[in-house]
């Protein structure tokens, strides 16, 4: 479902009122205090939506000042109006979910349509005022875990040259467990944290924290573009060796010199682009006792991305006049990356100098994988539209499952969370984790190469 009002898009404030004789003061519209409070607004606010009580939707909850501007009356029947014409009529509330995101509350308030159930989200600001509108699939809330009898201890680190602020990982009981195996997580491509953090989600972080119950170590740590964006912004000679190569070998080196880590037993996990450049890594150390790739992808950057936009693009069996031309766009500079040593050094083409695209113009890594023989486990996600499981399949059909271990999930994403119906990224803006499946699948591999 493409249809998407975001906080971005719809961002308002309260409302002032409409003009009122003197002696019938306006009362003031609803603001919520708290949680419950908004889930109970959020509630009776959608329900005004859906019985067409547009001027009570506006005038009787309070809006923050942007989404005062935004919207009125005329606005939510168009908005509400469009939503029909992709699910049907109105038939029924059903329950709430919330989660936080970006600085906001969201309470989804599920609601069962003709055609389907769908979810209508209302994000509420600090003050308990109505900050957004918007609508998606209808969001599965997991349950939190319990939290375990112990924790695990966690210290704060520096990893590489640029003192990357990261976080070691231990089992809590560590002192007389000592050494355990430790796994480096390598992110994915952009700018982001230790966590991985991806809306209200953390991928690394559920990734710690179930390897740590399981009596394994991480290390986790931002990524440079992350917390030195700026060292970069002239670097034309910039590749993936800086982004992400460098620090991963840095935190390798850590590892061997912490003794409470079995420097026999360290293993690097890559997930998507981390994943992509293990073959490169490994040509430059021998102290990896595993690697173990996440949602890897083995083709070319610039091709994955035409696939995502085309698929994007036709989620809802239409691609509309605009969609096209950013398919063409993606395209034609696909077709340009193909020589980018003929490219102006100075001038940035798809988020990176041509000495990036260089580098990765020459790296194979479906050839250079075979030449290693230090144990592999592959993890893909059944419904990940980012790295299609044709990846993972030529991944295995090129190593042979003989000399490495494969492992498809079904119902699992790009991040390793569980969802339903066609994947898409609106999905990452709702909490969720990383499947329990897949943390027992790297723990079982670990342990039989312990």
């Amino acid at each position: 479902m493409k249809k998407w009002i975001g906080i971005g898009l719809i961002l308002m404030m309260a409302l002032t009122g409409c003009s009122r004789q003197a002696e019938t003061p306006e009362p003031e519209p609803q603001k919520a205090a708290n949680l419950e409070e908004m889930k109970t607004m959020a509630t009776a606010y959608v329900q005004d939506l859906l019985q067409a009580n547009y001027e009570a939707a506006y005038t009787e909850y309070a809006h923050d000042e942007a989404m005062q501007k935004a919207v009125n009356a005329n606005v939510y029947k168009q908005i509400m109006e469009d939503l029909y014409k992709q699910v049907g009529q109105p038939v029924a509330v059903l329950h709430t979910a919330e989660w936080e995101a970006q600085g906001y509350q969201i309470v989804q308030v599920a609601v069962a349509f003709d055609n389907q159930n769908f979810g209508v989200n209302v994000v509420f600001n600090d003050a308990g005022e109505i900050a957004g509108l918007n609508y998606s699939e209808v969001v599965i809330i997991q349950e939190e875990k319990p939290e375990s009898e112990h924790e695990a201890v966690t210290e704060v680190i520096s990893v590489g040259s640029y003192e990357l602020e990261g976080e070691l990982m231990l089992p809590w009981n560590i002192e007389s467990a000592s050494p355990v195996a430790v796994v480096i997580l390598v992110h994915g491509s952009g700018a982001t944290d230790k966590d991985e953090t991806i809306g209200p989600n953390k991928p690394f972080l559920d990734l710690a924290k179930g390897l740590a119950a399981k009596g394994i170590a991480t290390i986790r740590y931002d990524k440079r573009a992350f917390s030195h964006s700026e060292a970069f912004v002239d670097d034309y000679d910039f590749t993936v060796w800086e982004e992400s190569i460098e620090d991963a070998l840095a935190a390798v080196e850590l590892a061997n010199g912490d003794e409470r880590l079995n420097n026999s037993q360290i293993y690097i996990l890559g997930h998507s682009l981390g994943g992509y450049l293990i073959p490169k890594m490994m040509t430059h150390t021998n102290e990896v006792a595993g690697w173990i790739f996440m949602a890897a992808s083995n083709e070319p950057i610039q091709e994955m991305v035409i696939d995502q936009y085309t698929y994007l693009a036709g989620r809802d069996d239409e691609v509309t006049a605009d969609e096209q031309t950013a398919i063409d766009q993606m395209a034609a500079i696909a077709q340009q990356l193909k020589a980018p040593e003929t490219l102006d050094p100075k001038q940035p083409i798809l988020g990176a100098y041509p000495a990036y695209w260089i580098d990765l113009n020459a790296y194979r890594p479906l050839e250079e994988v075979i030449q290693h023989t230090v144990p592999k486990l592959f993890l893909q996600g059944e419904r990940d539209y980012q790295v299609l499981v044709d990846q993972f399949e030529t991944w295995k059909e090129t190593i042979g499952a003989a000399n490495a271990e494969f492992a498809l999930f079904d119902g699992l994403n790009h991040l390793m969370m569980p969802g339903e119906g066609a994947p898409n990224p609106d999905e990452y803006m709702f909490p969720n984790h990383v499947d329990d499946r897949v943390i027992d699948t790297i723990a079982d591999f670990i342990d039989r190469l312990w």
